[in-house]
């Protein structure tokens, strides 16, 4: 075995027992990460679910009773993985379990059924799946179930309508299908039941009617069809009504003005019909109506400005046509109200200037006409006002700038819509969209002064970018100089127009504490320092000597231009030449500097010449060095390897050989 064979085994036999090593400590760090409520919860569970827990009052997210047998698991948002384990059934004694917001996966396990005690069961927010258990009919103290956000899937079990001592109940956000059975009725103690955001289809029972304490009904975002069933008017404790987007059809039972309580009416996205029913009126509480997307049509009853709590209306893409009634004139505290796309025509109701806390109103895409009104400019809260796609003429009022708060204005596609648009928008530092397309709205011209934009990447400068770019140009006489016409002694401000041949009149100058406003030769101003020799990083006078001139007279008028001074002067040195400089001060211009004579540059090529050659002699030196050295160490090896051959004799002759020679 050669060297190298026997060093490459020796290496590998000292990187595997470094391995084997580690190893213990390898295991040892990664029980040392697992997280306290995992650790806890094997304890409980490792050895076929035990009962009791000598350390319970040391374990995360464990409570015992006097005995230790353990009554409350709370390992939510714990970092737990796998399957719930069939052992927990075990636990009988067990009231509140909570697991949420982990990353468990498979069933619900049939064994849940023997927690026979539990009054609250949380799994949310996991990745289980398959059906609902229907063992969960045993547990007849549970009081909350959320198993809101997995994976779960399935009709919903006849069981649930065991639970009669159940008070919420959300199984939001899974894949449930099947429509919603008939034994739900019986859970009367119900306060709160949300199956949002699942596959639920068929039709609302009548028995739902039965539910008289609930309080928040959360039927969102499913397939529900057929229509509202006049049952629901026996809710009359409910605060919250979700049915948004499903397939409910036909009109809105009268019946449901019987809700007395309700403060949140969310039916949009779905087929309902027909017009709303003036027994709106006595829905007193009501803050939101939400019935966009629908098929709704006639007009609003009048009732509806007694619904004096209302914040949001949103009817957008219904039938709903004019008049609107006055009534909702009333309505001061309505901050959102949004009819886009409805049936609305006639002029722009002036009961809009009463709604004086609104931030939203959104009248797009209807067949209103006649011109805006400056009752407008009473809406000092609102931010976002789109009037598109209307028959709006006129031209658009100056009293729309005083909105301070605006942020969107949307006054595109209306053809007959004209006028110039006020320059004052361009001060609205929220205004973020300003759209005029499709009108006849024309850009203000710039006037002399104007007002200038707050930025020029501001919606009405994308709107008006000519009037912005010819404002600011027009508002900056100080941009006509090449650099700051004031030195670093002072600052430009802008008065007026700028004007190349009278500049000086529109800006003035800003001077430092320790420097003097003065009027230059070619009658621009600038700042000075007192000793003006020094106010310059270099010598102003370049080929010359500075001279401060003589202090300005004490007695400076107080109006119009600074006197004409020239705050030093220039003694030039031979040759040298007096002059301007392009500030308009004095300098001195020196002569062209003679050319060099030809000697020196042969007397320098020369010297480069002398010092290649040293260098490359030097090099070639190294050179020889070198291959004598490495012809030696060659002969000697040679002579080496002859004896380890055992031809030592031959190398003897070899050598008296050579001594004769």
């Amino acid at each position: 075995m050669s060297r190298i064979s026997v060093l490459r085994l020796v290496v590998g036999l000292l990187l595997l027992a470094v391995v084997f090593e580690s190893a213990p400590a390898l295991v040892s760090g990664a029980k040392s990460k697992l997280h306290p409520s995992q650790a806890a919860v094997l304890a409980v569970l490792g050895k076929g679910g035990a009962r009791t827990f000598t350390n319970c009052s040391q374990a995360s997210g464990l409570i015992c009773g006097g005995n230790g047998m353990v009554i409350q698991m709370s390992l939510n948002n714990s970092q737990l993985v796998g399957t719930i384990p069939s052992v927990i059934g075990n636990l009988s004694l067990l009231q509140h379990l909570n697991l949420g917001v982990n990353q468990l996966t498979g069933p619900i396990p049939e064994s849940i059924g023997n927690l026979t005690n539990l009054s609250y069961l949380g799994l949310f927010n996991n990745q289980l799946t398959g059906p609902m258990p229907p063992s969960l009919a045993g547990l007849s103290k549970l009081q909350t179930l959320t198993l809101s956000d997995n994976r779960l899937n399935g009709s919903l079990p006849d069981a649930l309508g065991k639970l009669t001592a159940l008070l919420r109940l959300n199984l939001d956000n899974n894949s449930l299908s099947g429509s919603l059975p008939a034994a739900i009725s019986a859970l009367s103690l119900l306060t709160y039941l949300s199956i949002s955001d699942n596959l639920l289809n068929g039709t609302l029972p009548d028995s739902i009617g039965a539910l008289s304490a609930c309080q928040n009904l959360g039927l969102a975002n499913n397939t529900l069809s057929g229509s509202l069933p006049a049952s629901i008017g026996n809710l009359t404790n409910l605060v919250t009504l979700g049915l948004t987007n499903n397939s409910l059809s036909g009109r809105i039972p009268a019946s449901i003005s019987s809700l007395g309580k309700l403060e949140k009416l969310n039916l949009g996205f779905n087929l309902l019909s027909g017009a709303l029913s003036n027994g709106i009126r006595r829905m007193t509480a009501l803050t939101r109506i939400r019935l966009q997307n629908t098929s709704l049509s006639g007009t609003l009853p009048p009732g509806i400005g007694l619904l004096r709590r209302l914040k949001q209306i949103d009817l957008s893409h219904t039938g709903i046509t004019s008049p609107l009634p006055d009534s909702m004139g009333q309505l001061d505290k309505l901050t959102e109200l949004l009819m886009h796309g409805c049936q609305l025509n006639g002029s722009l109701p002036a009961l809009l200037g009463n709604l004086t806390a609104l931030q939203t109103l959104d009248l797009g895409s209807n067949s209103l006409s006649g011109e805006i009104t400056s009752f407008i400019s009473n809406l000092t809260r609102i931010e976002t006002l789109d009037l598109s796609t209307n028959q709006l003429a006129g031209i658009v009022p100056d009293t729309i700038s005083s909105i301070q708060r605006l942020r969107q204005l949307d006054l595109s596609y209306n053809k007959q819509l004209g006028g110039s648009i006020p320059s004052a928008l361009g001060q609205l530092s929220n205004l973020t969209v300003l759209a005029i397309n499709a009108t006849s709205i024309t850009c203000p011209l710039p006037s002399t002064p104007c007002e200038v934009p707050q930025s020029p990447t501001s919606a009405f400068c994308q709107a008006c970018s000519n009037f912005c770019t010819s404002c600011s140009s027009a508002n900056d006489s100080c941009s006509s100089f090449a650099s700051n016409p004031c030195t670093e002694d002072g600052t430009c401000v802008s008065l007026g127009a700028a004007n190349i041949t009278t500049a000086s009149s529109n800006y003035t100058c800003l001077c430092n504490p320790d420097a003097d406003l003065v009027t230059t030769a070619i009658g621009t101003l600038t700042c000075i320092k007192t000793d003006p020799c020094t106010s310059y990083p270099s010598n102003p006078c370049g080929a010359g000597d500075c001279i401060p001139s003589p202090p300005a007279p004490a007695a400076a008028p107080k109006k119009g231009r600074p006197p004409l001074n020239t705050p030093y002067s220039c003694r030039c040195s031979a040759g040298a030449t007096a002059g301007l400089g392009a500030n308009g001060l004095p300098t001195c211009v020196s002569p062209p500097p003679p050319s060099q004579e030809p000697s020196n540059a042969v007397a320098m090529s020369t010297g480069a010449i002398i010092g290649i050659a040293v260098a490359a002699f030097a090099v070639l030196v190294c050179c020889i060095t070198l291959v004598f050295l490495c012809w030696r160490w060659r002969s000697t090896s040679q002579s080496r390897q002859l004896a380890n051959q055992g031809w030592q004799a031959e190398a003897d002759r070899s050598y008296r050989k050579d001594d004769f020679f």
